[in-house]
Parts: C-alpha cells; structure tokens; sequence
C-alpha cells in the first residue's frame, strides 16, 4: 500500500489490546474501501484448517461481526477442520449462530467418470484399457486426486505405462495395474514413493522438510555435507520426481538477504512435507531443528527480528531437550521472552503465551535466578498475556506471585496497572481501586481509607491546585517540563486508567484521585496522560466549584498539552470528557452529539473499543434527552452493547444496560410497558449483581431509568420512590446530561405525587423542588437552548399544584415554543395541532384532563406503543 499512497506516519504506541483493535478496524476499513456495488471483492483463504487463533479470530471479527457488504469470503478447508478439538470448527458454529449468509460446498473425491476423463486427458489409450485402469486407481485411492497423480507417476517411472508410436495411446500393463500397492491415506502413499528413491534425495527432503514452505540451495549447504554442486543437481532431481517446485516468491523467503529466485525452492504439496518430516527419526528432526536454529543466529546475530526471530525459536524449541549449551539455554529463554512479547503485539495472544510460557518454565526449573528484574518482566508479560485471553484466575495468581520477589517499583505499577483492568473487565470495581491504590503508595501517595478523611484529603488537595494554578496562563499549563522518567510515566498512565473504576465506585474518591493526579503534574512534571488530569481537574472545577468558564478553560488546555506531547489513545480521552461532561452546559445539544461522533471514530482508530463505546453511550443519553427516534436509539443501543462485549468489560456493560432496556421498554419490545424485563433481562437479578459488585454508577442509572419509566407509565408513586433511591446516587453522574435529565424527572415526579402528601412531606418536597429550580435557573441561563424548557415545564407544574390554570396553560405553550424553536427542532414529537391540544391529550399532567394518551414531550420520536386509560 505504501507504493500506491506513499510514506505513511509513524503509528503511535498503545497497549496490546487496542494495538490489534486498531489493526482489524483498518482491515476492515481496507476490505470495506475495496467492496463496491460496481466492484464487489471475492477473498480466497485455503488451509483454514491450519490457522492459528489470531488469524481465525481476525476472519471472525471481520467476515462475521462486521457485516460488510458487496464482499465473498471463500473458506477452504479440509474435513478435520469440522471436529470440535480444531479452532476452525468454532468459527463455523459462530456462523451458524450469526446466520450469516453461506453456501457449503463440499469437493468430494472423484467419481470414477471423473477419473476416466481425467486419465484420457493425461495418457490417452484405449477404452478398454483406460476403463480397467479407472476401476483399479478407484478402488486404491477412493477418488483421491493426489493419491492418482502420484500413482501415475509411479506408473510412469516403473515403466507400467508406455507409449506407442504407431497407435499414438498409451499401453498399460493391466497385471501390474491390478498388482498396485495402496496405502491407507496420501501421506503414506507419498512415503512409500520416496523411499523409493535414491538415498542422497531422502536425506535431502528431510532437511527440507525441517525448513519450512520454503528454502534455498545456500541455506541447506550448511545443513548438509554436500558441496553446492552436488546439493544443486540433488534438488533438481527432487524438482524432476514432481515433489519440489522451484520459487520465484522472494518475499516468502527468509534465510538469505540476495538470493536469486532460481536458487529458492519449496515442497510442492504440504503433504509431500508431511511425509518427508515423517520419515525422520525423531533425534534426527531434533538435530536438524537445532542445526537451523544455531545457523540463523549465527547468520541474523543476537538481536533477530520479525520472521527471523520466529523461525530461530521454533527450530530451538523443537530441540530444547536436546540443548546441553548452557549459553545456548539461556539464549533460547531470552528467544521465547522476545518472541512473545513480538507475538502479543502482532495481536497473537495464544501464541504469545506458548513463548512466554516456554521461556517461564524454562526459569523456574532453574536452581538459581541470576537476572531477578527479567525473571520478574516474563511473569508480568505472561500475566497479561492471560489476562488478555481472559484467563483471569491464572493471571492473578501470576502476580500474586511478584508479591514475595523484590520487584522494583516501574515493575510494581505494571503489576497492579494490570490487576485494574483485570479486575475492572471482571466488574470488580473495589478491588481494582484497591490494587489502583495500593500502587499509588509505592510513591507515598497515600489515599486515606475513611469517608471522613477522604473529604478532608480532598479540600487539602483542592485548596493546592488553586495555589499551584493561581497565575498560570493557558500556555504557562501548557509547557510545564515534561517527566519522562519511565516510572513516573507509569505512574500518571495508572492515575488516568484507575478513573473509570474510581469514578464508579466512589465520587468523592474520584475527585480526590483527579486532584492527586493534577497537582502531581503540576509539581513533578507533565507526562503523556497528563491531559487526563487538565480535563478531569476542569469536571470538579465545574461540578464544585460552579465556574463554567474554568472548566472549559482547563479542557481546552487538555486539548493543547495532547497536542505538545501527542499520545492518540489520550487525545480522544481527553475529547470525550469535553463533549460527554461539559459542552452541552453551553451550547445546543447536537453540539455534543457531533462531538461525540468524532470521538467514537478516533477511539476505534485507535483501537479503544471502550472508549468507543462509552462515546456512543454519551450519545445515545443526549439523544434521549433531544428526543431522537427510538429507532435510531435501538440501533445505538445494540451497537454500544457489542462494544462492551468486545472490550470484554462487565463493568462498562452493566452501567450502559438499564438504559438500553428503558429503549426496548419505550419500542415495546420488554415484557411490559412498565417494566424493563425481557427474556434475557431481569432487574431483580440486575440490581442484585451491580450490588454486589459495588458498581453505584449503574445502580444510579437503573434507579434513574425506573424513575422515568413508571413516570411514563402513570405510575408516579413509583417513579418518586426509585427518585428517591437515584438522588442518594446521583453523584455518580455528574456533569453528564443524565444529570439535569434526572433532577428534571424527579422533580415532574415529586409535582405528580405533591396532592398526596402529608403537610411535613410538602416542606420536605418544596425545599428539593427549590434546589431542582436553582439549578435550572442557572442551567438555562448558561445554554437556554437546552434546559428553559425544561424549566419552564417545571414552573407550570408548579402553577398547577397551585390551582392556576391559566398559568399552567401559559407556561405549557411556552414550554412547548421552547422544545419545538430550540432542543427538539430537528424532530416532530408533537402529535397535536396546538399546545391546547397537546395539554388535553398529555397524560403527565393529570389535574388538566383525565384522558392519558402520549407523554410524547419527554419521550424519543416514534411511535409510542398504545397505552390503556390510566
């Protein structure tokens, strides 16, 4: 591609994860670029059976999760690859239970007419001759096409077939055709034929066999002891017998850097290879894997890399008990240790592990470990190399086991860096703070344990970053001196990944964290992650201290520090916290929305599924709050979940869920209108799990959905208790739009139930519903496109609590001019002709009419599913 579109950039560094994401999206984006309607694309892949998992899960992620159009797959792949113990088999199951769209097409082994034809094309003779012979190979090869033509070469070399002259057709020998041996399969068939032939040419195939698809004439010279000559007249042969095949792929070639095409060979079938191999004694393959593998590294020395690095390691560990070298086995750990760590950024996690485990179990059967600090690095790639394969029981207790070594303190963050994100995808939210946490004190960052002592903690570290920041212009924040120490870059990179998890499981935590980690920048120096701390610090500035413009002012330094020091999977961080947290404070809502758009596409450039899908559900709550079509919604909603099941992230998951069924429950598509419920969703199970798991985010997301759904649905008394439950939570949202969105439907809830109320509960009521106007007397005031009508709704109700119809009608017109000018003029929610028509119609507003049809104000535009009178 780089001689078509030219030098590309550098790509930027990122964790393994994201690094393979980022490689199937730009697969994905090159298939999806090259399929047209005009121009549809047909990709062959022959062999499945012998793909390795990172090949079969890319086929998985693109030909099935993908669904990209104008573009045939065609898998080859022999019988065995349909048994359960094969990978492949799983591939064609996720297709049956994707219900993509496929034709099997099974090649079965000739019939005898095909046969017959078949052999009248090679060695024409007479009919009789050539149907007698059809009947023999039938019978002694089942059909198989590699199993005849290695049978006619036999035929030819034995002189069982001539030529004649005169008739111009072949003659057979019919009693020697009858007389044919059969092998049981292919493989031993091919082994009978080439014990056949000279012994300089068996040995030959077997050095061959142990080099791979390909080899060259210089290469085997220094396997064998052969001069040039005699190897080259040797190989020929072999290439005459009809079981080499000269190659003209230079790019398949490794062991030489200029070789001429000529001097490069490979087997001309795999299972010409399989049976050479086969003919080794197994101390012979032994020998020779060893031999290739201590000849590359003579020739590519100490450092090799990329293929040659492969190819070295897996001829040495075929021969690993045959190493008595000490030097050699302690190369061979360093090998695996490389080659793992090559294989686990090319995204082949299982491969890596094979390495990684190699090179760990070849140092615990050591009786003294010289190199503690390497010894420590395998564990922790190994640890994270399950981890990534979802194995988390043995990754946990690969690092338990760093807690008796004396690690040093770079390989103490990576440890617990690692625990975080395990522990986080597993939705144990506590225990990541904790690992998060215990890291933190490695550098006397010591976060206090009680309630009262993190408050504290917290104004202490307030009141320092407005000492530390008082003065600073934009460009002062800017160029503070970078730190790039590599533990100190650790360290902030473990401040920006705890977040999630901190924010989630204790608000006041979460500041206290975000204010930790901007003082520290300020103090010690910026690193790469630093603009997580600028664009955190301007959330708290904004949710504490009420200074709008600070908070916009530190998010835009964020933006300008990424830019100084650029880190990809950062930049799109730091964007998402201004277009999910903070812009729609001041300015329209599709604002964000756009936003958001341009960040869900950065995050899957660079491969953070979950980061794509956290900025697809910002979306879908501002949709909501704009009341986009519960199509588009659903869409969305399917969308965001197959992100966090891709991320492998229970906890994103959980958070995202109760929001995604409030959308089924408004299509109709949950088992009642009033209720989240469906065949695969429960809420008692539900909120009994995000209980347990300590997950308050979700929890306040459920009790605020609830809160709108029975608000929906009439039932009002529920809607004020779950109301009721969000508020004790609603931290857990703050400077999100679900935020105002739920201070909003509470307060309609405490208005739909005020008549009910005892006389205390009425001043109880009337001082939150003060707090619900002050915030939207300055929310509307900041970005009146956004929340005025949500004020002005709330002042007619409070009109008509009151009894004053003519100013509830009043303020319902105002309200519906403000929605219809300004949050919803991209939509028509409104199914009246006139705001009168409207009231009549609303079943929110009870004391005004008794006929309850479609609270279609609040709700996302479509079609409401038709309700009974309440």
């Amino acid at each position: 591609m780089e001689f078509i579109l030219g030098p590309q950039p550098e790509l930027s560094e990122l964790p393994p994860d994201e690094n393979r994401n980022r490689f199937y999206y730009t697969f994905h984006n090159f298939i999806k670029a090259l399929s047209e309607m005009s121009r549809p694309l047909v990709l062959y892949m022959d062999d499945l059976q012998w793909a390795d998992p990172a090949s079969l899960n890319l086929i998985e992620t693109f030909f099935i999760h993908s669904k990209i159009i104008n573009f045939l797959c065609i898998l080859s792949f022999r019988p065995e690859a349909l048994e359960p113990p094969n990978p492949f088999s799983k591939i064609l199951k996720s297709i049956e239970t994707n219900k993509i769209q496929k034709s099997l097409i099974t090649i079965d082994s000739l019939d005898k007419e095909s046969i017959y034809r078949l052999i009248q094309d090679f060695v024409p003779s007479s009919e009789e001759q050539t149907g007698f012979v059809t009947s023999i190979l039938h019978k002694k090869t089942l059909g198989n096409p590699l199993a005849i033509i290695q049978l006619l070469r036999t035929c030819k070399k034995t002189n069982i077939i001539s030529y004649e002259f005169e008739s111009r057709l072949w003659n057979w020998d019919l009693e020697k055709v009858a007389n044919l041996s059969a092998a049981d399969n292919v493989v031993d068939l091919l082994c009978d034929r080439i014990q056949e032939l000279t012994p300089e040419i068996q040995e030959l195939l077997g050095i061959c066999s142990c080099l791979g698809e390909r080899f060259s004439l210089e290469f085997i010279s220094k396997l064998s002891f052969y001069d040039i000559p005699k190897l080259n007249q040797t190989l020929w042969e072999a290439v005459r017998e009809g079981l080499l095949i000269p190659s003209h792929d230079r790019n398949k070639f490794i062991f030489e850097k200029n070789l001429s095409s000529e001097r490069t060979f490979g087997f001309s079938h795999d299972r010409v290879r399989q049976a050479a191999y086969s003919l080794l004694e197994e101390s012979k393959r032994k020998e020779l894997h060893k031999q290739a593998g201590v000849t590359l590294l003579a020739i590519h020395g100490p450092q090799p890399k990329n293929r040659i690095l492969f190819e070295i390691t897996n001829h040495l560990n075929e021969a690993s008990d045959q190493i008595e070298e000490e030097t050699l086995r302690n190369d061979l750990i360093i090998l695996n240790y490389k080659t793992g760590l090559q294989a686990k950024s090319f995204g082949s996690y299982e491969s890596s592990l094979l390495y990684l485990n190699s090179a760990l179990n070849s140092l615990n059967r050591k009786n003294h470990i010289k190199d503690y600090e390497f010894y420590c690095n395998v564990i922790l790639e190994t640890a994270e190399t399950e981890y990534l394969l979802n194995n988390y029981e043995r990754a946990t207790s690969l690092l338990e086991s760093l807690d008796d070594l004396n690690i040093s303190n770079l390989q103490y963050i990576r440890a617990n860096a690692i625990r975080v994100r395990l522990f986080s995808k597993m939705n144990k939210v506590e225990k990541a703070v904790l690992a998060g946490l215990c890291a933190m004190k490695r550098y006397n960052i010591h976060i206090p344990s009680s309630r009262f002592k993190v408050i504290l903690a917290l104004l202490k570290e307030l009141l320092l970053s407005l000492i530390l920041s008082k003065g600073k212009s934009d460009s002062e924040l800017v160029h503070i001196k970078e730190n790039s120490e590599p533990e100190y870059q650790a360290l902030i990179d473990l401040f920006a990944d705890l977040g999630p998890s901190v924010f989630t499981y204790n608000q006041n935590l979460f500041v206290l964290l975000v204010l930790k980690m901007f003082n520290t920048s300020l103090k010690k120096g910026i690193s790469r992650s630093s603009p997580i701390a600028y664009s955190g610090y301007g959330m708290i500035v904004n949710q504490i201290l009420k200074d709008l413009n600070q908070a916009m002012r530190y998010s835009k330094v964020a933006m300008e520090l990424n830019k100084r020091i650029p880190f990809d999977l950062v930049k799109w961080k730091v964007q998402y916290v201004y277009s999910a947290y903070l812009c729609h404070w001041e300015k329209h809502i599709t604002f964000g929305i756009k936003l958001l758009d341009k960040v869900h596409q950065g995050a899957l450039q660079n491969g953070d599924i979950l980061y794509a899908g956290f900025s697809l559900q910002a979306k879908i709550q501002k949709k909501i709050f704009a009341s986009y079509t519960i199509g588009e919604l659903l869409t969305h909603a399917d969308l965001a979940e197959r992100y966090f099941r891709s991320a492998r992230d229970d906890f994103a998951f959980m958070i995202a869920k109760s929001s995604h069924q409030l959308i089924k429950a408004l299509a109709g598509k949950t088992s009642a209108l009033d209720s989240l419920n469906d065949s695969e969703f429960q809420t008692e199970n539900f909120e009994r799990k995000i209980l347990q798991d300590k997950n308050y985010t979700a929890l306040f997301y459920y009790y605020h959905d609830l809160t709108k759904l029975h608000y929906f649905s009439g039932q009002f008394s529920k809607a004020l208790i779950y109301g009721q439950k969000g508020e004790r939570l609603i931290q857990n949202a703050f400077g999100l739009i679900p935020f105002a969105e739920f201070w909003f439907y509470y307060g309609l809830s405490i208005f739909a139930n005020f008549e009910e109320f005892s006389y205390f509960n009425r001043i109880i009521y009337s001082k939150k519903l003060n707090i619900i106007f002050n915030y939207f007397d300055k929310w509307g005031k900041n970005c009146p496109e956004n929340f005025m009508g949500l004020l002005e709704l709330l002042r007619a109700e409070k009109e008509r609590i009151q009894r004053k119809i003519s100013e509830t009608i009043t303020g319902y017109e105002k309200a519906i001019k403000l929605f219809k000018k300004q949050v919803l003029s991209h939509s028509k929610p409104y199914p009246a002709k006139s705001p009168q028509d409207f009231i009549i119609k609303s079943e929110i507003f009870p004391s005004v009419t008794t006929t309850y049809d479609s609270p279609s104000i609040f709700i996302p535009n479509g079609e409401l599913p038709p309700r009974s009178p309440t």
